[in-house]
């Protein structure tokens, strides 16, 4: 789990950027690879190539606020 629940990344920023960066931070859950790592946006995955602002603006129900992506670890990928 990670020790802040926020996030603040710049628009252009890549969903596979993100994903490097959980893996360096949760190394207690094993995780070996960014295959290991699904980024979600209203429940749904989104791919490694897109950006914050492409989500943002293709996904995200501005109504709800500020863009929320959730992760979820993949099980699959582990040993």
């Amino acid at each position: 789990r990670l020790q802040k629940p926020c996030l603040k990344v710049p628009g252009k920023i890549k969903v596979i950027q993100i994903k490097k960066f959980l893996v360096m931070k949760l190394p207690e859950c094993e995780v070996k690879d960014t295959s290991s790592i699904e980024v979600l946006c209203n429940g749904a995955p989104v791919g490694d190539e897109l950006s914050i602002i492409f989500i943002n603006r293709t996904n995200w129900d501005k109504s709800l606020g500020d863009l929320t992506l959730t992760y979820r670890l993949n099980e699959e990928n582990f040993f």
